[in-house]
């Protein structure tokens, strides 16, 4: 599929650009920005003109983790991991290195669900995840990721989080 080479294409590329370096240069920075601007333009440009012309484009993906995902794009979180295969990847590795099995784990935010799903796995069959998301369409979205990856330890809320009323 045309598609999916694409998107092979465009993770190998970003890939190119990382750095495990743990301090890096204003310079170095502004280089690999330079470089992922453009292509990251001729993505999102397109994107946000079907969506204000048309609808927003619906599509299936996979992580690098193998978690599938339907993205709504241009939503900027599913952009992101539909095009770099993960999202926030130093707080997703850290919480693969602490969640044990029999843990509970609970996300607050969930959109749709690549935490929950990243959680879910490392909390295994005896944990559990409770996830709140508020917005109905993302809700259903998160129930498609949860579905599509057959995970069954979570408890999906339907409510906003706050420190206050």
């Amino acid at each position: 599929m045309i598609e999916t080479r694409i998107v092979a294409l465009w993770r190998s590329y970003m890939r190119l650009l990382q750095t495990n370096k743990e301090h890096v240069g204003v310079a170095e920075r502004g280089v690999r920005a330079f470089l992922m601007l453009g292509p990251y333009l001729m993505v999102v440009l397109p994107l946000y003109a079907r969506a204000i012309l048309r609808e927003p484009l619906i599509v299936e993906g996979t992580s690098d983790d193998d978690i599938h995902l339907r993205c709504t794009l241009p939503d900027i979180i599913q952009l992101y991991l539909y095009l770099f295969g993960t999202w926030e990847p130093d707080l997703a590795a850290f919480m693969r290195r602490r969640l044990q099995p029999g843990d509970t784990f609970v996300d607050v935010g969930a959109n749709i669900g690549y935490m929950t799903a990243v959680g879910s796995r490392s909390v295994g069959p005896e944990g559990a995840v409770v996830a709140f998301e508020p917005a109905p369409a993302t809700r259903a979205a998160l129930g498609v990721t949860l579905e599509a990856n057959k995970i069954t330890n979570v408890r999906v809320v339907a409510a906003a989080v706050s420190d206050r009323e």
